[in-house]
């Protein structure tokens, strides 16, 4: 629901079909989508809030109470999937449990083809990630079985069927996103392009605000509930190395306003990605001494040689 420029989320606070008020949540217009931990907040709270009005009514509720039932928000997404960290897919604000999807390479499909969101990806490509480069003329069938079984897993209504999430192109098949499918790597790199062109025009505070949303999104390395899977190693590197490059970002620009403590959670974080980079573990010596912590920089000083040389056999 949007209203003066903000999207706002109305849940009724209903109990037994008796209606005790509305609670609404606001968004800040610069994110379009209400993250999914929200949305299952709200439910719950709702219905707490409904059966503690109830007691003070003084009225009994019913053995079967009837769950809080949402407004639908038509921008919200019907489809979310998230790649950073353990892969997670929720539908109509429901997780879906791996355990209830009989086939375990129709969620592997969609893995594959939310990490490549951008562009189409060749059957014999999928079939050859999905069946570790077995002979590909064996699993075709196999293969239009399990596309076949993760549209019906994302289909929705009729008029959602109408515009599929997963579309053909020849023997070339492509995740398509839009209002209804929202992608935690699509918006990662939104951001990031809103980050970039707002530092290049000097918006300092709006590049800050847009790279801090984007390394909020990496929750953890892309798809860490399946680190060694080759098909995705160039992507987990790849992803891995615009946070890092994002944070530093990030560091520079509240280093230039003088927030040096803000400077240094963000190298931190970029050196829990990847400890053995000199360079930050510099920048973080620097931020360190500005913001007058003078030992802590002395003790980073003394780490960096130290995990250089255990374990990587080298000097700085």
């Amino acid at each position: 629901l949007a209203e003066g420029g903000e999207n706002w989320d109305c849940t009724p606070v209903l109990f037994n079909d008796r209606v005790f008020g509305l609670l609404r949540c606001r968004q800040e217009a610069e994110r379009t989508v209400f993250p999914q931990e929200t949305i299952t907040l709200v439910e719950r709270v709702t219905s707490a809030l409904a059966e503690a009005l109830h007691l003070l009514d003084g009225s009994v509720p019913s053995e079967n109470p009837q769950p809080t039932r949402r407004i639908v928000v038509h921008d919200r997404p019907r489809i979310v999937l998230r790649c950073f960290g353990s892969f997670e897919v929720a539908i109509d604000g429901q997780l879906v449990d791996p355990r209830t999807v009989p086939r375990r390479r129709v969620l592997q499909l969609l893995r594959m083809l939310a990490v490549h969101y951008h562009r189409f990806l060749p059957r014999d490509v999928l079939i050859d990630w999905l069946w570790e480069r077995d002979d590909a003329t064996e699993h075709t069938t196999q293969f239009f079985v399990i596309v076949h079984e993760l549209r019906r897993l994302l289909a929705g209504s009729e008029t959602e069927r109408a515009h599929p999430v997963i579309i053909r192109d020849g023997d070339r098949y492509q995740l398509t996103l839009g209002s209804d499918v929202w992608l935690d790597l699509a918006e990662f790199d939104r951001l990031l392009e809103i980050a970039r062109r707002t530092d290049t025009a000097g918006d300092r505070l709006s590049a800050i605000d847009a790279y801090s949303q984007a390394v909020d999104l990496y929750r953890d390395d892309l798809l860490a509930d399946e680190p060694y899977a080759e098909w995705c190693w160039m992507e987990l590197e790849r992803r891995r190395e615009q946070c890092i490059a994002a944070l530093r970002q990030l560091a520079r620009a509240w280093s230039a306003m003088g927030q040096w403590d803000s400077s240094i959670v963000a190298l931190r974080r970029a050196l829990e990605l990847d400890r053995f980079r000199e360079d930050i573990h510099r920048e973080l010596m620097r931020a360190l001494c500005a913001a007058g912590r003078r030992a802590e920089a002395i003790r980073q000083f003394a780490e960096c040689p130290r995990l250089l040389r255990q374990e990587l056999g080298m000097e700085p």
